[in-house]
């Protein structure tokens, strides 16, 4: 049963009025920048997709990194590189696979060549989310326009487009954090989007497995979905008349 409920969201440097948040079992819901106008009713011209949790299977990294370098076990991959002190900076952009791995290795003692391989190697080996790529095919099918914002380090997006050339060919553009030196749920990212694309913010749906990240979009009028299951976010697209249920796949 969806649930509706009111509240106000004030966090550092996020300016957040009323939001509604519409959620569904497993987590997933609709959080919508303050207005009296029910999303079901909203035109929306664009979609916007974050890349992990929504389109890419990042829950694999570390079993993939483990079966690409045996001997590594997943959880030191995932604790070391993955959730260090560096990451932000190096998915800002503001240091390079180089100098992140010296970084791994000075703080965790981390062989810095291992990490540079796996860093290089693992996202062309990331397995993709078949629903959240069913979404993407559908709202392209129907006439949206799709963008992708992601904080990501240099290479990621371009390894994705060489693996997956014809998903990625639906894109009608991208904002990686690593190009912008700027993080979600930075504002400046989501400017960074809506300037370069002409995009009206009030006609925007932005899709991420961070509610953190949803509620950053959602300061600049950018409605979201919390994605923390494929399934239930085609749910909420097609019960509040966002995608069809019947949508011809391009």
């Amino acid at each position: 049963m969806l649930k509706r409920i009111f509240i106000a969201v004030t966090m550092i440097g996020l300016n957040v009025g009323p939001i509604i948040a519409v959620s569904l079992q497993n987590g997933s819901k609709i959080i919508q920048a303050a207005s009296s106008q029910p999303i079901s009713e909203k035109k929306f011209t664009t979609i916007i997709f974050d890349l992990g949790g929504v389109l890419v299977d990042e829950k694999q990294v570390g079993a993939t990194a483990e079966k690409l370098f045996p001997g590594t076990p997943a959880a030191h991959i995932m604790k070391t590189i993955y959730r260090g002190k560096s990451w932000n900076q190096f998915d800002r952009g503001t240091i390079d696979l180089k100098s992140f791995a010296q970084l791994i290795e000075q703080e965790h003692g981390f062989d810095a060549a291992l990490t540079t391989a796996i860093l290089s190697q693992i996202v062309a080996h990331l397995p993709l989310l078949p629903v959240g790529i069913e979404i993407l095919k559908a709202v392209k099918a129907q006439g949206y326009k799709a963008y992708v914002l992601s904080n990501a380090y240099q290479g990621v997006y371009e390894s994705l487009c060489q693996t997956h050339p014809a998903v990625f060919a639906l894109f009608d553009g991208e904002i990686i954090s690593c190009d912008v030196r700027f993080i979600k749920p930075e504002r400046e990212i989501y400017q960074a989007l809506l300037q370069r694309y002409n995009i009206n913010p009030a006609e925007a749906l932005f899709i991420d497995d961070l509610e953190v990240n949803i509620i950053g979009a959602t300061a600049l009028g950018i409605d979201g979905i919390v994605c923390r299951d494929t399934n239930e976010v085609l749910q909420l697209l097609q019960q509040n008349n966002i995608l069809s249920v019947n949508t011809p796949q391009p």
